[in-house]
């Protein structure tokens, strides 16, 4: 079964696609591919729904990540939007949802976006990295 989404990941030491993979997995989904984000932003298919995995580095989603979005906000008819943000603040249960996340909710009205759905999640910093 082919997912009924694009997934698109902005990750800096791969921890991104992990979580990317974890996700697709749980949705039934395990032979499914993130596309990993370059420097240009991507050609967003307008049917299939994005899901777009970001993560947050000093205090900011990635550059790539925030030129997708700037991207998916310049469409004239944008596909719905699931958007998951990857920081360390996320380990608090307080803050993984867009009302209680920071960074979710700065990139949201940022970027004037309506996501379907919106969630935080922890990442782990790994120092010897």
């Amino acid at each position: 079964m082919t997912a009924p989404f694009e997934t698109l990941v902005a990750s800096l030491h791969g921890q991104s696609l992990t979580i990317a993979a974890r996700i697709l997995t749980r949705l039934g989904l395990p032979g499914e591919s993130a596309r990993r984000l370059g420097d240009e932003p991507p050609a967003i298919d307008p049917v299939r729904t994005a899901l777009l995995i970001a993560a947050v580095r000093y205090g900011s989603h990635l550059p790539e990540a925030r030129a997708c979005l700037k991207a998916f906000a310049a469409l004239p008819q944008r596909p719905p939007l699931a958007l998951v943000s990857f920081n360390l603040t996320a380990r608090k249960p307080a803050q993984q949802t867009a009302g209680e996340s920071a960074h979710l909710r700065k990139t949201i009205a940022g970027f004037g976006l309506e996501p379907v759905a919106a969630r935080a999640v922890a990442g782990k910093l790994n120092y010897p990295r």
